[in-house]
């Protein structure tokens, strides 16, 4: 008979420790009895004993016997290092939802407690608690947002091994939960990359799971990082649609954290589609309210304008700043094909989820064909020296109207040319600043891999495909392999960079009316020290970064010493062509000097050559004299009678 005594809490008894079972809530879970910490703590019980004993009730089913409420851990202890000796309990009465609620909280803060744990102690307590919310069970588990629940419960759904893996700890909890994803398409292939990962080596776990999955990216899944909302989007507010997502489901709530976000992809395209649709409302809302245009009626019978391919961004642009009567045939919708396509609407509307729609085509029409009227009406007008019934004063004002715009159009390929030219010379030079500054960390046979990788999988095009190009030479004409490695990271850098700055489906650095210096900055701003958000038209989105600092003025142009440029002031010729025209050194007074110089007026070329004189004569004074030579010593004197001879 176990030896008790009566306390106020309950009553204190000592049992032989086989009639001691566990919480029937209680996960089971081997890896919390072994290990050097709870060694440590069996060494404590060994030469202390357990100083509280804990809370039990009498087990339901078996007579004499208990179920522990807590102290897992101290009964195994106990077992190992005092065998066959009484161990003492307190006896209560204990409900089966007070058994769930502590078992929950002596777990919930648990380093080592796995997912499908988390899983089936959910399951428990929605089987215990019916009624019970998934915010409730959220706040019970210490989850901030009522969509974990669910998505945490979905793992129950993978495969019997693969839940294994898990729990030996061999897949990572956040790879299992991409798995329920990848599994609601192919459960044979989420089989076999779970068992390739769980197979991997700690450190490489991740790259195992991205290598294996990434033809289901290509082929399966929808890229989540093209359709411009934030991953936290619904976070807070999950909408529940009619449609069945699956499984029964109608909750739509954020991307991130989702069991579906497969590293950014979704693998379910029932709830994309609706999301996309709620999400394209919401901005067909936003966009009418910015540019004060109406939103297409339920009945109202229109006609979608542009697809957004190229040029109509300009035709629709012609549209908003058009006359009144015309904007009043305009409405804005939501665009109905596919969310990924590009649309080149977006540097219009503001939204790649908009588009324009209208209630009169034919008027629209006809408002295109009088644009176009007045167009060829001009050009013919300024193809004739002087009309028929031109005036000298009319013919005088046309041409100072034909200068002035001329004059506009010239200053604005100026500034092109400018921007165009400090982009270029912005993203080599902070590639190459980039490059050095990661050599310092990463080196050996792994930089030629990660230059293979990022080049491959990063397109460059045109201006920044020459640059590449140049940077690849250097690193063949290197002697030593230590110092082709800043080269191979430079290029690194130069191909992410210009990927990210590319428009329309090519590099900006393709086209020069498109390399614009600011948005080359900007995009090098975001990938150095910080990992920053990016925001932009709808989205919003983290940017992993290269990690280092540049150093102070790494923005600040030089001025180009081009075959158009003025050397001293860095003004560009206006024409459209790489070079003076003699337009510009007629009329527009530039010198052109070749190698020695070109610039946009005798007094900057004036001042240019007086500083690279000055320039000169500094250098010239700085540098040390050179030591005279050991005088020669005298020839003897019969030598040179000899010579005179």
């Amino acid at each position: 008979m176990p030896a008790s005594q009566t306390q106020p809490i309950g009553t204190l008894t000592a049992l032989d420790p086989e009639f001691v079972f566990a919480n029937p809530f209680q996960p089971s879970s081997a890896r919390r009895f072994r290990g050097e910490e709870f060694d440590r703590f069996c060494e404590d019980v060994r030469a202390n004993g357990v100083k509280t004993p804990p809370p039990a009730r009498p087990h339901p089913d078996v007579s004499g016997a208990v179920q522990l409420r807590e102290g897992h851990r101290r009964l195994a202890s106990w077992r190992k290092t005092h065998p066959g000796e009484p161990f003492w309990v307190i006896v209560q009465n204990f409900s089966d939802a007070e058994m769930l609620d502590d078992c929950i909280r002596e777990n919930v803060f648990r380093a080592d407690w796995n997912d499908i744990e988390i899983a089936e102690m959910m399951e428990t307590y929605a089987r215990v608690h019916p009624d019970a919310t998934n915010a409730e069970i959220a706040l019970k588990f210490n989850y901030q947002h009522p969509a974990s629940v669910t998505n945490i419960r979905k793992l129950l759904k993978l495969p019997a091994p693969i839940q294994a893996h898990v729990a030996d700890n061999k897949l990572p909890d956040a790879i299992a939960r991409q798995l329920v994803g990848i599994a609601n398409i192919n459960s044979k292939a989420a089989q076999q990359i779970a068992d390739k990962v769980a197979a991997a080596p700690k450190s490489e776990k991740q790259d195992v799971f991205e290598s294996t999955t990434r033809n289901l990216y290509w082929n399966k899944l929808i890229a989540l990082r093209g359709n411009w909302w934030s991953m936290d989007w619904l976070a807070d507010a999950p909408v529940t649609v009619e449609r069945d997502l699956g499984d029964g489901e109608h909750l739509i709530g954020a991307c991130a954290g989702c069991v579906f976000n497969v590293n950014g992809n979704c693998a379910r395209r029932p709830c994309f589609e609706e999301k996309y649709k709620l999400w394209a409302a919401g901005e067909v809302t936003r966009v009418a309210e910015q540019l004060k245009l109406a939103v297409a009626g339920e009945n109202e019978k229109t006609v979608v304008l542009f697809k957004g391919e190229y040029n109509d961004d300009d035709n629709a642009k012609l549209l908003l700043n058009a006359r009144k009567d015309i904007r009043a045939l305009l409405r804005l919708a939501p665009r109905g094909d596919e969310p990924q396509r590009h649309n080149y609407l977006a540097r219009v509307l503001g939204s790649a989820a908009v588009t324009l729609v209208t209630t009169d085509k034919p008027a629209l029409d006809a408002y295109f064909a009088e644009l176009r009227a007045k167009s060829e009406s001009k050009a013919k007008l300024a193809k004739s020296e002087k009309p028929d019934d031109e005036t000298d004063a009319e013919r005088a004002k046309r041409i100072a109207a034909e200068k002035k715009e001329m004059d506009a159009k010239r200053a604005a390929r100026s500034k092109m040319w400018k921007s165009y030219h400090d982009a270029k010379w912005l993203l080599e030079s902070a590639s190459r600043q980039i490059g050095a500054e990661l050599a310092k960390t990463v080196q050996g046979a792994f930089v030629k891999f990660i230059e293979d990788e990022f080049c491959t999988g990063h397109d460059a095009r045109g201006a920044a495909e020459e640059m590449s190009d140049v940077i690849e030479k250097e690193i063949k004409e290197a002697k030593d392999d230590a110092d082709t490695t800043p080269l191979r990271l430079a290029r690194v850098a130069l191909h992410v960079l210009a990927d990210e700055t590319r428009d329309g489906g090519y590099s900006i650095a393709n086209n020069a009316h498109e390399f614009d210096f600011e948005r080359v900055q900007k995009t090098i701003v975001e990938y150095l020290s910080v990992k920053g958000k990016r925001t932009g038209i709808g989205y919003a989105e983290f940017v992993e970064t290269f990690g280092v600092t540049l150093s102070d003025g790494w923005d600040i142009p030089p001025v180009h010493h081009s075959a158009f440029n003025c050397w001293h002031c860095g003004t560009f010729a206006g024409n459209m062509q790489e070079k003076l025209t003699q337009r510009d050194i007629n009329e527009d007074g530039w010198i052109d000097l070749g190698k020695d110089g070109v610039f946009c007026s005798e007094n900057h070329r004036a001042q240019y050559q007086a500083q690279h004189a000055a320039n000169a004569n500094a250098d010239h004074k700085r540098k040390p004299k050179a030591k005279p030579s050991a005088k020669a010593k005298p020839a003897p004197k019969a030598a040179k009678r000899a010579k005179r001879k």
